[in-house]
């Protein structure tokens, strides 16, 4: 994950601060000059090595804590193992982040299970073209409303980064329900929900976040457990269609998914704004060429519900990979097991011993990732 190149910048950092105790004839507090590297450490600039506010203010506690002269000791000592001992300390912190993000990624999946838990009663009763609407709608409202909440900075880069992931979200919306009207779910899930978690987990390790051999390994284990979710659902139908539209649509979700963690902490909620703005406008496109009917009789509760928990999903997402994007991401993909779970306690939906075989496999690769 991320802590390891955490990790050797901290330990930079701690060895810059004994080159200013012992290389300046007049040098600041060594108190002072390690506060002020932490407060550095949430740059941007700093991009993939750079950690949360909540780890610089977790150091930031540490090393207040300390007493002037430890500080000065340790700046003025020549002994590597002191120097290493004071980075591994501040190093602690860092353990915050993965678990943050670990418990966002699971927010969001959850919340994609209960959006589409209410979703299926929209979409039962008025199609699921009205229904994406009707989500991206209340959505939209439900991210606003967390900018009362939540600090948030108007940013224009952040804002497009928004309007991007959207533009690839509601990509990937179309691409589904396109699969679904000419193939079955057991043709399409497979290869959305292997996209959707595969791009972004690798969107993630190329920007530099670390993930060690056994986190990688289970990530392909947690993908194995998607797999065999999804192609547990169904007989097969219509193939080459289907895996069309799946392309399409795992393409769209990664792309989505992958450009949101380039928006900057400070941003906040805004880029869940308009990125639910941008798959909004696809939708009402999509809808324009749909024969269904807007008429939301009977479905308005069940339409507010599925938007709020859509729009909690985004903002859970977005914190999660922003905390730390590799078990943020592999938790967040979880979301097909969770729609699994909620069919049958819901619907009633039949569920195959492959599928919980594939539950069981997803929650196994999950837990070695965040614990690893």
């Amino acid at each position: 994950m991320r802590i390891g190149l955490n990790r050797r910048v901290i330990a930079i950092a701690a060895s810059t601060l004994v080159l200013v105790g012992v290389g300046c004839s007049s040098p600041p507090p060594p108190k002072l000059v390690a506060l002020e590297m932490i407060q550095t450490l949430d740059d941007p600039a700093m991009g993939s090595a750079a950690v949360s506010s909540q780890v610089v203010a977790c150091m930031t506690a540490k090393v207040e804590a300390m007493t002037e002269e430890y500080v000065a000791a340790v700046a003025a000592s020549p002994d590597q193992l002191t120097v290493d001992a004071f980075s591994a300390e501040l190093a602690q912190c860092l353990a915050a982040d993965s678990w943050v993000g670990a418990l966002f990624g699971s927010l969001t999946a959850l919340s994609i299970g209960l959006s589409d838990l209410f979703g299926r009663h929209v979409v039962n009763r008025r199609g699921p073209v009205i229904a994406s609407v009707v989500v991206q709608a209340v959505s939209i409202l439900a991210s606003a409303i967390t900018l009362a909440f939540v600090s948030s900075e108007l940013i224009g880069v952040d804002l497009l980064i928004g309007l991007v992931s959207g533009l690839g979200l509601g990509v990937g919306l179309w691409g589904y329900l396109s699969g679904l009207g000419v193939s079955s779910s057991a043709v399409v899930s497979p290869i959305v929900a292997t996209m959707s978690a595969v791009f972004p987990f690798g969107y993630a390790v190329l920007r530099g976040a670390d993930a060690s051999a056994a986190a990688l390994l289970g990530a392909l284990v947690a993908l194995l457990g998607l797999i065999l979710v999804s192609f547990g659902g169904g007989p097969l139908a219509n193939i080459v269609a289907g895996v069309r539209w799946s392309v399409i649509s795992g393409l769209g979700y990664g792309v989505g998914l992958s450009a949101i963690m380039e928006a900057s902490e400070a941003s906040g909620a805004w880029p869940a704004v308009t990125q639910r703005a941008a798959a909004l406008g696809l939708m009402l496109i999509v809808a324009a060429r749909s024969a269904e009917g807007f008429a939301l009789l009977g479905v308005r509760a069940a339409g507010l519900a599925a938007g709020v928990f859509a729009g909690s999903s985004t903002i859970f997402y977005l914190f999660g990979v922003q905390a730390d994007p590799t078990p943020a991401v592999v938790t967040a993909s979880m979301f097909p097991a969770v729609s699994v779970v909620v069919g049958r306690v819901a619907f009633r939906d039949s569920v195959s011993r492959l599928q919980v075989i594939g539950i069981a496999v997803v929650l196994a690769g999950v837990s070695a990732v965040v614990a690893l």
